[in-house]
């Protein structure tokens, strides 16, 4: 009788304990995802394909900026002016338009979307950024609301909650909702605007490093690779990823304006993807998101690549980061009803910056810089990597 009572209260407590976590971490909720916080304010953690979710479901807004570091520094009260509507930005680093359509698809059947302004990245494999694995959040954005409390099991999130601790590290920060992941202000990011001499000073940062010390140098000594057309299995890859992660959601919701750009990397940037044999695949990105896009009658599509400002690195922090106000002249652009690509333009758009892409003097960029380091390596301030 007595063995039988010990193995009932076993079994109790093995049906028991995992409610009591269960509940706890209800309660806790450090990323807000099934109600606002209770007893602090709202923070948001860094890694926002996670965070997004709390955002989409208590905060009010009819329009999306979809995009990564590039879009971070995009002001949703500037956009809302601009295009009308009530925007959120939900940029997500380093994320492609096929990790953005998990979230997309979410917000489209949550609620009615006037805008979506999305950045495009160019991409012919669906895949995850590999510091953000596909499995640990996009099931934060399907049909089963049941299985969300799944981004709670692990390590970190346990023992915060056996602290119950407030601090950044297990709950996020608190954040300007403006530009919620923006990283504009901060001076690690800041201090690289400016020039070729403030790179040379941050030589070191992981941003940097290699592009000063090694594809600067190995650039500048290649010769020109012959232009190739893409495969045709990474044409058959490119259509595809565009015809269901762009063309498809705006088919599907038509009184949604699709909003779309590619982000204008430095001109820099371009050259080195000359030298390197790999800008044939972003022309042909580009001219396929425009000629499969141009029949449906609410996506835009954008390019800034040829503006003067791609050519002047004091608008870039590395070779494809801009300041906010390129951010800025982008929405003002478009609201404007410059800028677009369309199949009659889009061929001219591409030749013009192969040729501007060609023509950029590398050797006298890279003599520069590896003389400058060469004779500051006793002047300028080492930097952890």
């Amino acid at each position: 009788m007595q063995s039988r009572r010990i193995a009932l209260c076993f079994l109790v407590t093995l049906l028991l304990a995992p409610c009591v976590l269960a509940g706890a971490m209800y309660a806790y909720d450090p990323l807000s995802i099934f109600h606002m916080p209770w007893g602090r304010p709202f923070t948001i953690s860094r890694n926002m394909r996670q965070q997004n979710l709390a955002l989409i479901k208590h905060f009010d807004f009819d329009s999306v900026i979809m995009g990564n570091s590039h879009t971070a520094n995009t002001s949703a009260n500037e956009i809302s002016n601009l295009l009308g509507g009530k925007f959120m930005n939900l940029s997500m680093d380093g994320s492609n338009v096929y990790e953005q359509s998990f979230v997309l698809h979410y917000i489209i059947r949550q609620r009615d979307i006037k805008t979506v302004f999305r950045l495009i990245s160019p991409s012919h494999v669906r895949k995850g950024h590999g510091d953000y694995p596909i499995d640990n959040w996009a099931f934060l954005y399907d049909e089963n609301p049941w299985n969300d409390l799944k981004v709670y099991l692990n390590p970190q999130h346990l023992q915060c909650l056996s602290i119950w601790s407030t601090s950044e590290k297990c709950v996020g920060r608190q954040v300007d909702m403006d530009t919620p992941t923006a990283w504009h202000m901060d001076p690690g990011h800041a201090s690289r605007f400016g020039g070729i001499d403030n790179w040379i000073l941050h030589r070191n940062n992981h941003q940097l490093a290699d592009l000063l010390r090694k594809t600067l140098p190995a650039m500048a000594s290649a010769l020109l690779s012959q232009r190739e057309s893409p495969s045709p299995e990474t044409v058959e890859a490119v259509r595809a990823i565009i015809n269901d992660f762009m063309v498809r959601p705006a088919i599907d919701n038509p009184s949604t304006r699709f909003v779309c750009f590619f982000s204008p990397n430095s001109l820099l940037s371009y050259a080195i993807n000359v030298k390197s044999n790999s800008m044939e695949y972003y022309l042909y990105f580009v001219k396929e998101v425009v000629r499969l896009c141009e029949p449906v009658a609410n996506i835009e599509i954008y390019g800034f690549d040829n503006e003067d400002f791609t050519g002047d690195i004091t608008n870039y922090k590395d070779a494809i980061h801009y300041t906010k106000d390129i951010n800025s002249l982008i929405i003002q652009s478009i609201a404007a009803g410059r800028n677009r690509l369309t199949v009659e333009n889009v061929d001219g758009y591409i030749d013009t910056l192969y040729k501007r892409a060609e023509n950029y003097d590398i050797c006298k960029l890279n003599d520069y810089v590896q003389s400058r380091l060469e004779s500051g390596k006793r002047h300028f301030r080492l930097e952890p990597r």
